[in-house]
């Protein structure tokens, strides 16, 4: 809990429940993950998703404990949003400079 008393995690989850499609992936994400805090990669199987998230799906493979990471699969929602398929790719063929430094941080921090 923050200093306001708000628990950060459960207004995330709130926030998830409202959307129909963040609530389809988080139950899928759950039921994987079962005792264990997430699902192991080798758990998350795309085919599983609920087929109206997978369009704004995007899969990484973690590359050397996180010094790197791979696009494993870019939804078509994606694809079409910034005009490229950066399916197989690694980030930095996506991204440059501070983006590239702020995205690196995030997706570390989630491993």
């Amino acid at each position: 809990m923050d200093k306001l008393g708000v628990d950060r995690r459960q207004a995330a989850l709130s926030d998830i429940s409202a959307d129909p499609r963040l609530d389809a992936v988080f139950r899928y994400w759950q039921a994987l993950a079962g005792d264990r805090p997430m699902p192991e990669p080798r758990d998350i199987d795309p085919t599983g998703l609920p087929p109206a998230v997978l369009p704004y799906i995007t899969l990484f493979d973690v590359i050397d404990e996180g010094r790197t990471f791979r696009m494993r699969l870019v939804g078509s929602a994606s694809v079409a949003a910034v005009g490229s398929d950066y399916t197989g790719k690694y980030l930095d063929e996506s991204m440059s400079g501070d983006v590239l430094t702020a995205a690196r941080a995030r997706y570390r921090a989630a491993i």
